[in-house]
């Protein structure tokens, strides 16, 4: 596994710049929150991008996991009409690590599968 991982933010807005914007990040294991941080403070122009990296040390690689990174741009100051803490914008990302075991029974006997008007599956232990 990598140190980090980047990830570019593109400020997608025709108009607006993004330093109204927070942004957080967040990691989950199997649904569960490992590990979470924000991004230094920066401001995009309309159509600008930045790369932004993410740590990954302390990351466990347990059997049958799959893991998340989520980035959020959460709105800072209360507006009008917006008010302060709320979601803009948030990507998910699978993580190219995820650690399932290949053989999570032990082989014991044969199965027999019966095809009629009804399927039939028939064994030891099942």
């Amino acid at each position: 596994m990598e140190d980090s991982m980047r990830f570019t933010i593109k400020n997608g807005y025709c108009f607006a710049d993004t330093r109204s914007f927070d942004f957080v990040w967040y990691i989950e294991e199997n649904g569960i929150l490992i590990k979470e941080g924000d991004f230094p403070s920066f401001n995009l122009l309309p159509g600008e991008e930045t790369v932004v990296t993410i740590p990954m040390e302390g990351i466990p690689m347990n059997d049958n996991s799959e893991y998340f990174a989520t980035i959020k741009a959460i709105f800072k100051d209360s507006s009008l009409m917006i008010p302060s803490g709320h979601i803009m914008a948030y990507e998910q990302f699978r993580l190219p690590f995820s650690n399932y075991t290949k053989n999570v029974f032990e082989k014991e006997g044969t199965l027999e599968l019966t095809k009629s008007n009804e399927v039939r599956v028939t064994g030891n232990h099942f």
